[in-house]
């Protein structure tokens, strides 16, 4: 399937406007891995999209292109963590929740699992405010 060579073609950021390179899930959507006999999974990678436009970062044009808090003025609006980023997810492996974060901000996420599983989900609960999530990457090792 298309979406599933996005996730896995090595590409972890858009190429230009037109091909943005990731696949597009309603929040509380999930990705789900399944076996047709167990495997072994080793790691679980994904790269979740953190608006390389930087518009929901700041509306203020500099801090979208060069965002250090040393270089905010004063009368800047507080710099935001993109929209487009994943704030809750829940990792589950066998109907089991193996991890859960609900404060998110990170864009990579790496987590070593070590097991024999028969089905990886992973469940995409809430954005920092978009109505969709954007993934550049997620796989098992």
């Amino acid at each position: 399937e298309e979406q599933e060579a996005l996730l896995f073609n090595g590409i972890e950021r858009p190429r230009s406007d037109e091909e943005q390179n990731r696949i597009t899930l309603p929040v509380g959507d999930s990705v789900v891995f399944r076996f047709d006999e167990p495997q072994q999974v080793d790691r679980l990678r994904i790269v979740f999209d953190l608006d390389y436009t930087r518009k929901s970062v700041s509306p203020n044009k500099k801090m979208q292109w060069f965002p250090q808090k040393l270089h905010q003025g004063k009368d800047f609006v507080p710099m935001k963590v993109a929209s487009t980023l994943v704030k809750h997810f829940r990792v589950v492996i066998d109907g089991k929740t193996v991890y859960e974060n609900d404060n998110n901000y990170h864009s990579l996420f790496r987590l070593p699992i070590g097991t024999v599983a028969s089905e990886v989900r992973i469940e995409l609960l809430k954005t920092w405010g978009a109505p969709e999530v954007g993934l550049f990457a997620c796989d098992l090792a």
